[in-house]
């Protein structure tokens, strides 16, 4: 330009400035009942959330939904959206069972719809079987990373080990004696009696159930007699 008749010059400065930009994430999944947390954090800066008037940098949330903040530096505005979600936990219930036998098995049912589901057992369907001995089994579903696990405890009542023996032979004139004392809680011979001992003195089949709580088996034998010389 010109003054006068004179030339001038001047020089203007140009600051560019970047808008403030925050790090996220910005999509965020919890599980129901979780608390999660919403930042925003820029050194210098200054925020408005949209949802509840916050100026903090950070807000916790507990419902799902998408959440607004306005950030300001040096003048400059910006603004970024959260959206959140929070996922259901597949809770279930196993039912406590009572005592088996063994040789008896169970099948235990998770019952809810899940992502995947984990045994301790190894087992990694919604249902397992339980054999003997049971013990101690722990039952995990997940949605994501959303888990419910509960553990029961499957128990199990030994067979009595009830033993009588071969088929035996005696003499006409001689009686046998069959002795379980301590092979079970309680007994019952075919005759109806229910003491440990035994004893026969006539030919035929002996048999015998023992239980244990309610858990039984049997066994007999043939006790044949003949006339000894």
């Amino acid at each position: 330009g010109s003054y006068n008749g004179c030339a001038t010059a001047d020089t203007l400065e140009v600051v560019e400035i970047l808008l403030p930009v925050v790090g996220g994430p910005f999509d965020l999944v919890g599980c129901e009942g979780d608390t999660l947390s919403l930042d925003a954090f820029l050194t210098d800066a200054s925020y408005l959330w949209a949802q509840n008037g916050s100026v903090d940098p950070s807000i916790s949330v507990w419902a799902p939904g998408q959440y607004s903040v306005e950030v300001e530096k040096d003048g400059c505005f910006n603004y970024f959206d959260y959206e959140v979600e929070f996922l259901e936990i597949p809770v279930f219930e196993l039912q406590e069972a009572d005592p088996l036998c063994e040789g008896e098995s169970l099948t235990l049912n998770i019952g809810v719809t899940a992502d995947r589901y984990q045994w301790s057992n190894g087992s990694s369907g919604p249902s397992t079987v339980v054999n003997y001995p049971g013990g101690n089994l722990t039952a995990s579903a997940f949605n994501q990373n959303c888990a419910f696990e509960q553990t029961i405890n499957v128990e199990y009542i030994d067979l009595p080990r009830i033993e009588l023996g071969e088929n035996t032979t005696i003499c006409h004139d001689e009686s046998f004696v069959l002795d379980v004392t301590g092979q079970a809680e309680r007994v019952e011979w075919m005759d109806g009696t229910s003491l440990p001992v035994l004893e026969i003195n006539q030919e035929g089949w002996i048999a015998i159930t023992a239980y244990n709580d309610r858990c039984s088996m049997m066994d007999s034998v043939y006790l044949t007699q003949e006339r000894c010389y």
